[in-house]
This record gives C-alpha cells, sequence and structure tokens, in this order.
C-alpha cells in the first residue's frame, strides 16, 4: 500500500512524505497535501489528540463549508467520532469526498512530551485494502506508530 506521515501546520494536517508500492495500481499521495480534518484519517487522528484550541476553528470551518455525514455536523458527533479513534488509536476512512474509491487508516506517532508528533498513513484503493481492526495492515500500522513513538521518547503505555 501507499504509506505516507502528515504533520500538523498552520493548514492542518499537511503530507511531507509518501512511499508507493511496487503494484500496477496505487494510489498517489501528493507532497505538501493539506488535508481536512473531519474526513481523512490523518486529520481525524490530529483532531483527536490535539488541544481544541488548536482544532476547534477549523472543525467548525469544515461544519459550515463542507457537505458531512450527519453525525459530523454536530459538536457532539464530532467529540463521539474523536472519543472513538483515541480509544481505538486509529482512524479510517473510505471514500474520500474528494477522491471517491479512496482508503486509508491513520495512526499517531507521539513524542516524548506525550504530543502528537505526526501521523503514519496507509492509503489504497476501496476493495483492495484491508482496513479491519484486527486485519494484518491496521496491525502494522499501529505496531509501526508505536515503534517510531518509542524512538521519539515516548513512554510505552501511555
Amino acid at each position: 500500500q501507499t504509506t505516507a506521515l502528515a504533520v500538523w501546520s498552520e493548514h492542518g494536517p499537511v503530507i511531507i512524505r509518501s512511499v508507493r508500492p511496487y503494484r500496477p495500481i496505487t494510489v498517489n499521495v501528493v507532497t505538501g497535501t493539506a488535508l481536512h480534518l473531519l474526513t481523512s484519517a490523518s486529520g481525524r487522528v490530529f483532531a483527536a489528540h490535539l488541544p481544541r484550541a488548536m482544532t476547534q476553528a477549523r472543525i467548525r470551518q469544515e461544519q459550515a463549508l463542507q457537505q458531512l455525514p450527519a453525525e459530523l455536523q454536530t459538536q457532539a458527533g464530532v467529540e463521539a467520532l474523536l472519543a472513538q479513534v483515541r480509544h481505538e488509536g486509529i482512524s479510517t476512512v473510505a471514500d474520500y469526498h474528494l477522491v471517491p474509491g479512496v482508503a486509508a487508516a491513520a495512526a499517531p506517532v507521539f513524542n516524548f512530551k506525550h504530543e502528537i508528533t505526526l501521523s503514519l498513513l496507509v492509503i489504497g484503493v476501496k476493495g483492495m485494502i484491508d482496513l479491519e481492526p484486527g486485519g494484518p495492515v491496521v496491525g502494522a500500522l499501529k505496531r509501526t506508530a508505536h515503534v517510531l513513538s518509542v524512538r521519539l521518547g515516548h513512554a510505552a503505555g501511555s
């Protein structure tokens, strides 16, 4: 699958690096692309782990300007989604509204201060990528994000 890294910027999450697999059909991710908070896997991971003061204005803007699923049009719905992301340790999306047919999963990478530093993503074609919680792709994503977090000084189990 295509893998990518995103960091937080003044424009929200931004892709800083991606690597495509050696397959005939892949999803290409463009470095420098800014992602939405509510409809991208990486955006949801950042929204779930950043201080609310850093994300609230952007969330409200997306709610006002985008046609979102009903559950994301209310603050309670957004809070429930972000609580789920924190609980599961990942976020998955399928049929990202800007690019139909794309599915992705993202996991947070934390630093020694227990702050989210980046989001690790795996992106593929819907129906060709297994995003099941116990599946190999999500398992590898979570393990890799954990290893990176530990390398950045995040205490295991924090």
